[in-house]
């Protein structure tokens, strides 16, 4: 089976098994095919996404902090919120095989590889909120995620939206919820948030390897990256509610984007 083909099984089908299926032993990339956007993924009907707005104005639905942890109900809220980015992560990841099919070989594979651990990831989460007692489902889903692929051109502008921005922020967001997990007295969760957060650097390293090839030679990182996030996306959404440096050095990102990452976030507080 080629890479385009079970990228746009997995895109377009609206059963929730066949998007976490294993990836297939003999997947091979050698016919890429042309580029191929698809506006909207398949999904069962308990599952479509809503606006975020349209979330909240339906059930009051808001992300649950940190400090709210000690409820069993609001832990599993808060993993449903997580394993709902997992899916979009393995269906943008799959999307952008089939959008960008001249890319190098390496990065492909990569980005295959990527979507294996997202896969993996939202099944932790389902299967983790289902033991406090949470169906993947009954809450509402937003497709926050796929609203802002509309402006991508590329899979460098694709990088900058998904693996140092989104990913960025949750080295920080992984890390905010273990600990938290771990003070309420839920070992099962915070092991989940660990396992999630090492796979998140790998992530982050891949974006970081490929952003470097794309960029122009006389280009930083840093403004590789702020040239190619599109409005209204920003570098203040590389980061959750506590910015930690140190998961960034890990990740890869050098000195100079730390540095003005920081003080991105300093001139939001």
């Amino acid at each position: 089976m080629e890479y385009r083909e079970y990228a746009l099984s997995l895109l377009t089908s609206e059963s929730l098994c066949e998007k976490l299926a294993p990836l297939p032993s003999n997947l091979t990339d050698e016919v890429p095919g042309p580029a191929l956007f698809i506006e909207t993924p398949g999904r069962p009907p308990e599952l479509q996404m809503m606006h975020q707005d349209q979330v909240i104005e339906k059930v009051k639905l808001k992300f649950p902090k940190p400090t709210q942890m000690g409820s069993v109900a609001r832990r599993a809220e808060a993993l449903h919120f997580f394993a709902n980015h997992e899916l979009m992560a393995v269906e943008l990841l799959a999307w952008a095989l089939l959008a960008f099919p001249d890319a190098p070989s390496e990065y492909r594979k990569g980005t295959l590889l990527v979507l294996k651990d997202e896969q993996r990831h939202f099944i932790l989460y389902r299967d983790r909120m289902r033991e406090l007692g949470l169906k993947f489902g009954e809450l509402p889903v937003n497709g926050y995620f796929w609203r802002h692929l509309l402006n991508v051109k590329n899979a460098s502008e694709f990088l900058a939206l998904l693996s140092l921005t989104f990913e960025s922020a949750n080295l920080d967001f992984a890390l905010e919820y273990r600990d938290a997990f771990r003070r309420f007295g839920d070992a099962k969760s915070a092991d989940v948030m660990e396992v999630v957060y090492r796979d998140e650097l790998r992530h982050v390293q891949h974006g970081i390897q490929w952003m470097n090839f794309w960029k122009e030679e006389s280009q930083t990182l840093w403004e590789a990256y702020t040239k190619a996030l599109n409005f209204p996306i920003s570098p203040k959404r590389a980061f959750g509610r506590s910015y930690n440096r140190d998961s960034r050095k890990k990740a890869g990102f050098d000195s100079e984007f730390i540095k003005n990452l920081e003080e991105v976030r300093e001139d939001t507080l």
